[in-house]
């Protein structure tokens, strides 16, 4: 049963509890970190406290269960949940969730499961759609059984176990050439600035930058560790651990900025809180793209142009690439970026100052 406890951050009490949020891949469990704030006052706090802990004790717990929790509330508070994050693509969500409701009739979030979404997806096919737009309304459908998981409706993904669609085209993978490079060097600013380069250096996705901390780097062997943050209740998208080289360039732009640091987090919030991908993306779209004038510009854009100039350079360590990327299967590395090698990325991508780092 969950222990229901007392934090204080800033001048307000908070309650903190672990929650099962599923399985790890080597089996151990895997929890989530559930907070909510109480009240300025400790007396208030702890009756608060006592009576949430009552709740875990009968088995409410305060959360939105799949027993009592109807499929158009969970819509209802997934499309909430994402315009409050300023998430991109919001619009795409709607409407896949609204096509999907008007195929098919659900009534409890119990109903949602694997054999639903493959029905869907015949559906679809059934009605001329082609794969790539089958697997657009269907990767909402995976998402929203992630948050499912995630907010802890269920101690599982339904999604999870679904048939991937067959006859979707691959991925086509935009990067920056080095004219964009220049602009985005020469115009961006504070964290955007900060963002770029780190993507640029490191190849981290845009979860990993933002999560990055002084205190993962090593300033005397020069490398930059990606590890799991309990305390932001984060962990890497495969839960592996792993340690990569940095150019020096590189280290003395960290160096400078740790002058004037007055949090861990190398990109955050004034307050030190961390800064959602999902919001970074929509300022990109809103505040970087106009003034930039890069259309393909996305957060993401970094870890491309890291790939692709080290496949440029290296065309033969895709094996190295990958443990560099983190992908746990160097499959993945191919089917993304296998043919930046063949000259692809050659073409307005010349060897710049900063380099590629290296696995340890």
């Amino acid at each position: 049963m969950p222990k229901v406890n007392i934090r204080r951050i800033g001048r307000q009490y908070h309650l903190a509890w672990r929650v099962r949020a599923g399985t790890k891949p080597d089996g151990s469990p895997l929890y989530r970190q559930r907070s909510q704030s109480a009240s300025f006052d400790l007396k208030t706090a702890q009756m608060l406290q006592a009576q949430k802990q009552i709740d875990f004790d009968r088995g409410q717990g305060g959360l939105p269960r799949a027993h009592n929790m109807t499929w158009s509330e969970c819509c209802a508070r997934y499309m909430s949940k994402k315009a409050d994050e300023g998430m991109e693509r919001t619009d795409v969500a709607a409407n896949a969730l609204k096509d999907f409701n008007s195929r098919l009739t659900l009534y409890s979030i119990q109903e949602f499961n694997p054999r639903v979404i493959n029905r869907y997806a015949q559906l679809l096919a059934a009605a001329g759609r082609k794969p790539n737009g089958i697997k657009r309304y269907i990767s909402v459908l995976v998402n929203l059984g992630a948050f499912i998981l995630r907010e802890g409706i269920m101690d599982h993904n339904p999604a999870a176990g679904r048939e991937h669609i067959r006859g979707a085209s691959k991925p086509k993978i935009k990067h920056l050439n080095d004219a964009e490079i220049s602009v985005f060097l020469s115009r961006a600013w504070d964290k955007y600035l900060r963002f770029g380069i780190l993507g640029l250096y490191t190849g981290f996705r845009p979860g990993e930058i933002l999560m990055t901390g002084y205190s993962d780097i090593d300033f005397g062997r020069g490398v930059i560790r990606v590890a799991e943050k309990p305390r932001h209740d984060w962990h890497p998208k495969t839960y592996e651990q792993r340690t990569v080289a940095i150019a020096p360039e590189l280290m003395t732009h960290i160096r400078e900025w740790k002058k004037t640091a007055k949090h861990d987090l190398v990109i955050c919030n004034d307050n030190g809180s961390p800064i959602q991908s999902g919001s970074m993306g929509s300022m990109f779209r809103r505040f970087l793209k106009p003034v930039l004038g890069i259309p393909h510009l996305i957060p993401y854009i970094f870890r491309h142009t890291f790939a692709a100039k080290y496949l440029y350079e290296n065309p033969e360590s895709i094996y190295e690439l990958s443990k560099i990327l983190g992908h746990r299967s160097v499959k993945t590395t191919q089917t993304y970026y296998e043919h930046l090698a063949t000259g692809y990325a050659g073409r307005g991508m010349n060897k710049v100052s900063y380099g590629p780092g290296n696995p340890l």
